[in-house]
């Protein structure tokens, strides 16, 4: 909690695309120890003698990659059930990203309600209306309206959403965005939040990195951000402007488990010290 709400100062301009604060959701499973505790609590969500599971759901702040929320369960948790109480924790002007797993028509009614704004890939099983023919639709250019109103939510008005259609890869990709105006979410923008999110998959594989056994709390990082406070913001300390900066840099150079501080040893420039107490240098 208090990491998000000091998270659009701490990464500045990352903090946002072409105006909007972009999460990607994504649900997963992963195999857990098969231990009498776990198969009692997490059951079998598969065939008959598997392992029990958990499922993962996660929000993840894509310029950073950061893991803004996320949600566990049994093998059988609903990511859609996931992702409604991980709504609240959404930021103003978030633009959720998700698969074809997250587009019910509840859990988008639900996030049309709520004003978040979303870009989800539409399914084959899902069933669109149209108000008109599809060479009409065709020339409209970039906005094409469709409805999503399934036979068993007929009591509920339908949602108009606007279907974006890419290329890629010679195959057609159709995604549904309640976003309404395409100044604000053109194709361009969709095109190149979906290439980012695939050139960048293996860095945001938790589930993987889970199962090795790597951290992947913010814990760990706000531990040495008030290790770092205690030590260079505590009483009786002053600095000369830069000289912090460069003790912080040689510290992080000595705890890297690299060739940086012995290069940098042999890089940095040789002159006399400053101050009464001046050392000879070694030869």
């Amino acid at each position: 909690m208090r990491l998000r709400k000091t998270a659009p100062a701490r990464v500045g301009s990352a903090w946002a695309w072409y105006g909007w604060v972009v999460f990607a959701v994504d649900g997963s499973r992963a195999d857990a120890p098969r231990t009498c505790r776990n198969e009692r609590a997490l059951g079998q969500s598969a065939r008959d003698k598997s392992h029990p599971q958990w499922w993962i759901t996660q929000l993840i702040h894509l310029p950073t990659k950061l893991i803004w929320d996320w949600r566990q369960g049994p093998g059988t948790s609903s990511e859609r059930a996931h992702m409604r109480e991980m709504m609240p924790s959404l930021p103003k002007s978030s633009l959720l990203v998700g698969d074809i797993g997250f587009g019910g028509f509840d859990l988008l009614w639900q996030l049309s309600n709520e004003q978040v704004a979303f870009v989800i890939r539409c399914g084959g099983s899902s069933t669109l209306l149209v108000e008109h023919t599809r060479q009409q639709i065709e020339r409209q250019g970039d906005i094409r309206w469709v409805y999503l109103w399934p036979k068993n939510r007929r009591r509920k008005k339908p949602l108009r959403l606007r279907l974006i259609v890419l290329k890629r890869h010679g195959k057609r990709v159709y995604l549904l965005t309640n976003v309404q105006e395409s100044t604000r979410l053109s194709r361009r923008i969709v095109s190149l939040t979906l290439e980012y999110i695939k050139t960048n998959a293996h860095r945001m594989d938790y589930a993987r990195y889970r199962r090795q056994g790597l951290p992947v709390t913010s814990a760990i990082v706000e531990s040495l951000i008030t290790q770092f406070n205690q030590r260079v913001k505590g009483t009786e300390k002053f600095w000369i402007q830069g000289s912090a900066e460069a003790v912080l840099q040689i510290r992080a150079a000595y705890l890297s488990e690299d060739d940086r501080a012995e290069r940098f040893h042999e890089q940095r420039p040789r002159g006399r010290a400053a101050g009464r107490n001046r050392q000879k240098l070694a030869a």
